[in-house]
């Protein structure tokens, strides 16, 4: 592959890990914001009166014992927002192909180009590498030795990636 291949697929990569769940608000944290409900609007008219037919053909008037109350709309479209934005659709393809890769490759990409710094991330790295170097050293190799190779891999590991 070119250099231009790879950052095309660093690219994309990014793109795709990246998570916008946070860009939208929770329906607490807009109603906390902008409450749907106003009891204050109409101060001047303390005293709601409610006309209710009596059953005889007349009307009576009652008063309510409440203020009456103005209430925002809460759903200000007419058609809901679509379940999936258009990056999110746009970027389906490389999630796939990353969710097929083997678990340690999965954390490589996750911890390098979607930026999630999750710990399990980095074990999971730690362990292949570990494994993976076992197989090049020499088998009379000292406890200590061995002890003082496995932090300089997980040192490696946080400082490549």
């Amino acid at each position: 592959m070119s250099a231009q291949d790879l950052e095309y697929a660093r690219t994309k990569l990014r793109r795709a890990l990246v998570d916008y769940s946070g860009k939208t608000k929770g329906q607490l944290q807009a109603f906390s914001e902008n409450p749907p409900a106003e009891k204050n609007r109409l101060t001047r008219k303390p005293i709601h009166t409610v006309e209710l037919e009596d059953g005889k053909g007349g009307k009576r008037q009652v008063r309510a014992e409440n203020t009456s109350v103005y209430v925002l709309e809460t759903r200000s479209r007419r058609r809901p927002l679509p379940p999936i934005g258009d990056e999110d659709f746009a970027a389906s393809p490389w999630r796939r192909a990353v969710n097929q890769l083997s678990e340690h490759e999965q954390s490589w990409l996750r911890y390098c180009y979607g930026y999630d710094l999750d710990f399990r991330h980095q074990i999971t790295l730690c362990e292949y590498v570990w494994r993976e170097f076992q197989q090049c050293l020499p088998p009379g190799l000292i406890r200590k030795t061995k002890k003082r190779l496995s932090s300089l891999v997980w040192v490696a590991v946080q400082e490549i990636a």
